[in-house]
């Protein structure tokens, strides 16, 4: 606090003296705007329950509170560095030379100073003396100064409060999971000697450098055998907790057990994982009635835009379930469950289902790579996640018996999908053995396995789909997208949110293959439904209309540019409202609009869609870190508009990153890498390194003359940049023989590419 805030404080704090207990919480909500300071005057209301101090002598006092005493008993006080309702932490040192570390002193303010708080004091002493563990601050000695003030010497701990840490050191899942771990373990230590915490917060647990969670302050904790809950001293106690970590036996004042703390915890557990607390209401009374009644929504994405396992998720919510007997019962359950997700174990939390029971397995006992099916790691993963969905009850009829059939099948299918005859094939035939192999040899199986199960049969279909696509098999895969919309159709008729599913999947595809009137009608059939959903999910509609205005913008058609323009903004006025202004949503919104103004071809229009590129990557990079797949998505985009402004150097610096981005996760010859190597070798193409251009348009069409067919777009692409390099070289013979290969192709619209244009260029040479 401020030394000058003091005079507010004053003033309020003497005002409500003079004012019965019923008027104080009325007076102090309307007066104190500033919550620090509404807290600070009801500490010292409450503290003066226990007082024999006069308001005269209360008044003197004030005016030397912000000013620190030079010792403390035989310790020299260096600084200043906490303050809360109840007293001052400074940094002090041994003054007669016997103690050489630094040390943490905590006192009493002299307004606080009382009967009371003094007891209160001595009781945290005497708790903390009981405690050792490596996660708990020890109390080194306690005294009383010249001047009548107790203190405390604790163990200097220089560390920072657990959520700024993970913010500042952009802490992954399992970093933060382990510093809850750590808390759980210190706290399961405090229960063990029949203490509780009871006022676990932020900046009670101080993370050092090294990453060591510390937790300290045991002021309010209460003897589990002392049943004094109801006398004045526990009252005032109870009175000094932080409500926004408070459970909801605390706000009641019931009993309170080992289960209290853990509801603390899950608190904790939630804000170190998302940067939020589970509930944020300003209002005392707001807060207070929606922790004893709201849901808690769950922890789903971290504040880096990292999506939360659901079993993590799972854990979470137990911890923070308002009846006690349906939380962890213990700091030591939760620690337990926490570190079993860590370690890729069944949680107790989360029914152990045939399927979730393999999933688990796999994770814990990937593949070996001798069967040459690195990939299969993740077709399991993708399989996995795919039919987990379908283990949501559409009915709830005969669901106990169909989740147990339908378990048993799953595990079944995955297990037999990788099942492979070690001794029936030779050891080379295995080692060559591919992800295509497999699912050319099981799918047919695994349809049939299906055929009276079509809900399940569809999310194969999906899954299949998608694993396809991976491999850039575009045909195929849209074979068995459309199998699956097909089905979900007779299931559910047009009108449901798996029909939608599966037309963004469908669309995807389509935009894959370059058929964007195609994709734009899936797109706006996905997005109609979605909007006529209720409850409306605004991320799936968000989802929708950006691929629509994606394929628009491809087709570039000027009379759809109103409503390419209204649904734009639309867009993106839905992706703030609901995500945030700087969410992945907007992100993906600027790099869209960013689209739009490039194909205006106005300096002003591309200065525009520049700014709107910088701040897009910066969101992405923010969000998701420097490497991840998505970043290369606005690498790309950013680079395509350096491009057009001729900022050449900077293009090409973003176009290199993206392929060392893709190459990391798809290999240095998927379809995904060839894009990023076509618009370097454009790149070079404009500064006249004609080589360098040559070199990497060939590797591109290399790439994709292996994985698409041969009039695919990219391919096409391709060749007219091969051709147009071998013009500005002279090389009329190479200039023909890729001209060539392009009019041999059967595709729609060829003027559009200008081939008679290239070819009198050539004719001209």
């Amino acid at each position: 606090m401020k030394s000058h805030h003091w005079n507010s404080i004053q003033s309020l704090f003497e005002s409500a003296l003079a004012m019965s207990l019923e008027e104080r919480n009325s007076f102090l909500n309307a007066q104190c705007e500033d919550d620090e300071i509404k807290e600070e005057v009801s500490n010292m209301l409450f503290a003066h329950e226990g007082s024999s101090l006069r308001l005269e002598q209360r008044h003197n006092i004030f005016s030397h509170y912000s000013q620190p005493p030079n010792m403390l008993g035989n310790y020299r006080v260096v600084k200043e560095i906490g303050q809360g309702g109840m007293g001052k932490v400074y940094l002090g040192s041994r003054h007669d030379g016997t103690f050489e570390r630094q040390v943490a002193i905590k006192t009493l303010t002299r307004v606080t100073n009382t009967g009371l708080i003094r007891e209160r004091f001595d009781k945290e002493r005497r708790l903390h003396a009981k405690l050792e563990h490596p996660n708990i601050v020890q109390i080194l000695d306690a005294g009383t100064s010249e001047q009548g003030l107790p203190f405390l010497v604790m163990h200097y701990v220089d560390g920072v409060p657990i959520t700024e840490y993970v913010e500042k050191n952009h802490c992954g899942i399992s970093q933060r999971v382990e510093l809850v771990i750590q808390l759980c373990e210190a706290v399961a230590v405090a229960h063990a000697q029949l203490i509780l915490h009871r006022d676990i917060k932020p900046s009670n647990i101080l993370v050092t450098a090294e990453g060591r969670a510390m937790l300290l302050d045991f002021g309010i904790a209460k003897l589990l055998n002392v049943q004094d809950n109801k006398d004045i001293h526990t009252q005032a106690s109870e009175r000094l907790l932080t409500l926004a970590y408070a459970s909801p036996e605390q706000i009641e004042e019931d009993d309170l057990t080992t289960a209290s703390d853990v509801y603390s915890l899950g608190n904790i557990l939630y804000e170190t994982l998302t940067g939020a607390r589970p509930f944020t209401q300003t209002k005392t009374h707001d807060l207070a009635n929606n922790i004893l009644k709201a849901s808690v929504l769950p922890p789903t994405v971290t504040d880096t835009g990292l999506k939360i396992p659901a079993d993590l998720q799972a854990i979470c919510l137990k911890a923070l379930e308002k009846p006690i007997n349906k939380r962890y019962a213990s700091a030591s359950e939760l620690a337990a469950d926490l570190k079993r997700f860590q370690n890729n174990e069944v949680v107790t939390v989360r029914k152990p289902s045939y399927l979730y029971r393999v999933q688990k397995f796999w994770q814990r006992h990937p593949i070996s790579s001798s069967f040459g099916v690195i990939a299969s790691v993740t077709i399991i993963g993708t399989l996995t996640l795919a039919l987990l969905q379908t283990e949501r009850a559409k009915q709830q009829r005969d669901i106990a018996n169909k989740a147990l059939i339908r378990s048993e099948q799953i595990t079944e299918l995955l297990t037999g999908l990788f099942t492979l005859n070690p001794y029936g094939i030779s050891k080379k035939q295995r080692a060559e053995i591919t992800l295509q192999d497999i699912l050319t040899s099981k799918a047919e199986t695994m349809e049939r396995q299906l055929s009276n199960q079509p809900d399940l049969q569809a999310d194969m279909f999906e899954t299949l789909a998608k694993l396809y696509e991976g491999l850039s098999q575009y045909q195929t895969a849209e074979s068995y997208a459309k199998r699956a919309l097909s089905l979900r159709r007779e299931l559910h008729g047009d009108l449901h949110q798996d029909v939608a599913h599966s037309l963004d999947v469908l669309g995807g595809l389509f935009v894959r293959q370059h058929k964007n009137l195609e994709a734009k009608q899936v797109f706006e059939q996905a997005l109609n439904i979605k909007q006529a959903m209720i409850p409306l999910n605004i991320e799936e509609v968000t989802k929708s209309m950006a691929g629509v205005v994606a394929v628009m913008l491809e087709i570039d058609n000027p009379e759809d540019e109103p409503e390419t323009i209204h649904l734009l903004n639309s867009s993106l006025n839905l992706a703030i409202e609901n995500f945030g202004s700087e969410s992945i949503p907007v992100a993906q919104m600027y790099i869209l609009i960013a689209g739009f103004h490039v194909r205006q071809k106005v300096i002003t229009e591309l200065k525009i869609a520049e700014g709107l590129g910088r701040e897009a990557l910066s969101i992405y990079r923010k969000s998701l870190g420097n490497t991840h797949p998505a970043v290369s998505y606005a690498l790309m985009n950013f680079a395509n508009t350096l491009y057009a402004l001729d900022q050449l150097e900077e293009a090409e610096t973003l176009l290199l990153e993206a392929i060392n981005i893709v190459e990391g996760w798809a290999g240095e010859n998927h379809h995904h890498t060839a894009r990023p190597v076509h618009n370097l070798g454009q790149v070079y193409k404009k500064q006249n390194q004609l080589n360098k251009a040559l070199e990497l348009f060939q590797r591109s069409l290399a790439i994709n003359s292996s994985r698409l067919p041969a009039d695919h777009p990219d391919v096409i692409e391709d060749l007219l940049a091969l051709t147009d390099i071998y013009i500005l070289s002279m090389d009329k013979r190479k200039a023909n023989e890729y001209s060539k290969r392009l009019l041999a192709l059967e595709f729609d619209q060829k003027e559009r590419w200008g081939l008679d244009e290239l070819q009198k260029r050539i004719d001209s040479m």
